[in-house]
């Protein structure tokens, strides 16, 4: 009984190594643009969790009975985790939900307002891998601003196997001389 659990959970492993997580870059995409690609098609994953987290003060006013109007402070702290609960895929999958330009691709981890539950990925301009840069350390989600506490620099990853059906194959001509 333990061997084949072990043997399950052996092969459960090498299927998440078979599926090769590569970076999207800027040449990726380009190469799926050539091919017209609809990018909202491809699945997109983060390997590592992102922790944003805002918090403020909120005041609430109430009437009660006898018309009395009453104000309640209060304080209010609201963390936000994207990360896979899947034990065997710890990659969280999102989706493409603005293709923005050149620059930057919004990816949406969860349903919702595509311009509101969008995380912002930018291209680097060294290495061309998309991935999670907010350089004052703070984002925009659902409409709020929040801290990134956790998984800045996140790089944004497909699979090289769902890219690889729409491949580019490039080739140089020389030319041909007359006679």
């Amino acid at each position: 009984m333990k061997k084949t659990i072990l043997s399950l959970l052996i092969l459960c492993s090498l299927g998440v190594d078979a599926q090769k997580l590569i970076p999207f870059t800027a040449q990726l995409r380009a190469d799926l643009e050539i091919k017209s690609v609809n990018i909202s098609k491809i699945q997109f994953y983060i390997k590592v969790p992102v922790t944003i987290k805002r918090s403020g003060k909120e005041e609430k006013a109430t009437t009660e009975e006898g018309g009395k109007i009453v104000v309640n402070n209060s304080s209010f702290r609201e963390i936000v985790t994207f990360k896979s609960t899947n034990l065997i895929k710890p990659q969280l999958m999102g989706v493409c939900c603005d293709k923005g330009n050149k620059d930057y691709l919004g990816i949406c981890f969860e349903e919702g307002s595509p311009a509101m539950k969008r995380v912002i990925f930018y291209r680097n301009n060294q290495t061309g891998e998309y991935m999670l840069h907010e350089p004052d350390g703070f984002m925009r989600y659902d409409n709020q601003s929040y801290e990134v506490t956790e998984g800045q620099n996140a790089i944004l990853y497909v699979t090289k196997k769902s890219v690889s059906k729409y491949s580019v194959i490039k080739k140089n001509v020389k030319g041909v001389k007359v006679g």
